[in-house]
């Protein structure tokens, strides 16, 4: 069983000695596949075809970010990642959780296309270099990085706020819907699950270790806070594509989620130039 486990440890270190050359190369190949996936839907007629106005509006919008937002960004993570700093490898590990969140919809709300299989790639892949980064990643020493009591007590705060909004927004729908027996808007029940369950939740807990002073307080904290901040950009650019498509709920939500862009990024950016401490 311990020869099995060397074997496994040494697979993932690789000759370079590195335990993140795994995670680097799958990392790289759902950025190359990211990007073929963004200009297909954005340049090429027909991906979304199958789906009704407000399906392409907000796909449309995710490739948009996805091909000028997070394509960049998860080339400077990576570009971080392989120089080997502390922090680096922690904002690499909030990008990469952050493509795979955003793909997660993919397969799953787009209509069934020729394109079904990219992403289901996508996803797995950048699902994948995620859990073996994580599993790479020593958490004990991003201690010493926790702020003090203020920075703290902020970013938690913050982070606890950003989960109350998940609340109250999707208990908020339930509610109604038991009330009237309508709903306002379409893949309520999926979207709901996913940002109860993989948001909220971590949400919760990151910002309870983070007040604990633990390593993986400060790790999750700021990979939340990225995923959660960043991700509003998509449901930002939703808007010219509904406004092109006519839709009557176009401008709506566009305040809000600025407002959570910069709830989201607050934390994560207060964790991030935290200073080591004595």
């Amino acid at each position: 069983m311990m020869s099995d486990h060397s074997n496994l440890k040494s697979m993932m270190q690789g000759s370079s000695g590195s335990s993140f050359q795994v995670p680097i190369i799958l990392s790289k190949i759902s950025l190359l596949l990211m990007f073929v996936e963004s200009a297909i839907g954005l340049f090429i007629p027909g991906a979304y075809t199958k789906d009704s106005a407000w399906g392409r509006a907000v796909f449309l919008g995710n490739d948009l970010i996805n091909l000028f937002l997070f394509t960049p960004l998860l080339i400077i993570a990576l570009i971080l990642l392989k120089r080997g700093s502390d922090k680096g490898k922690v904002f690499w590990l909030g990008i990469q959780a952050l493509v795979t969140y955003d793909y997660i919809y993919y397969p799953l709300a787009v209509a069934y296309n020729i394109y079904f299989l990219l992403y289901v790639t996508i996803l797995g892949v950048s699902l994948y270099s995620f859990i073996f980064g994580i599993n790479a990643l020593d958490v004990s020493i991003y201690q010493k990085y926790i702020p003090g009591k203020h920075g703290r007590i902020t970013a938690s705060v913050l982070l606890l706020a950003f989960a109350l909004v998940f609340v109250f927004l999707w208990i908020g729908r339930y509610i109604s819907f038991l009330i009237t027996g309508k709903l306002d808007m379409d893949g309520v029940s999926m979207i709901s699950t996913f940002d109860l369950i993989t948001l909220a939740v971590p949400l919760v807990l990151s910002a309870t270790w983070l007040l604990k002073g633990e390593g993986r307080g400060y790790v999750l904290s700021i990979v939340m806070g990225l995923v959660c901040g960043f991700y509003s950009f998509i449901l930002m650019a939703y808007t010219p594509y509904a406004l092109k498509a006519n839709l009557s709920d176009a401008w709506t939500m566009l305040p809000f989620w600025i407002f959570t862009a910069i709830l989201g990024l607050t934390p994560a950016m207060i964790l991030l130039m935290s200073k080591p401490q004595n």
